[in-house]
């Protein structure tokens, strides 16, 4: 129960510093991270399929978070000034 908590409590302190978004796709980091410890800890070398949908996932979350490190709509169309005086 502990374990669920803490898990939880973390989860939620992660959206309220970025977003929903960014915290879900992080979440789906865990196939590829089990992947790899399987192929570690366990030694079973999985099919070259499995390893390309760990890759997916990886390139996925890297997307979303160069897209999310940008400014928002908001902040460009709060900066900008207008040219038509």
């Amino acid at each position: 129960m502990l374990i669920t908590f803490i898990s939880d409590y973390l989860w939620i302190l992660a959206m309220l510093m970025t977003s929903p978004l960014i915290v879900t796709m992080g979440l789906s980091l865990s196939i590829p991270l089990a992947l790899l410890g399987d192929t570690l800890f366990k030694h079973q070398v999985k099919d070259f399929v499995y390893w390309c949908g760990a890759i997916l996932v990886l390139v996925g979350f890297t997307i979303v978070n160069l897209r999310t490190d940008g400014p928002s709509v908001y902040e460009r169309d709060s900066n900008r000034e207008d040219v038509d005086d």
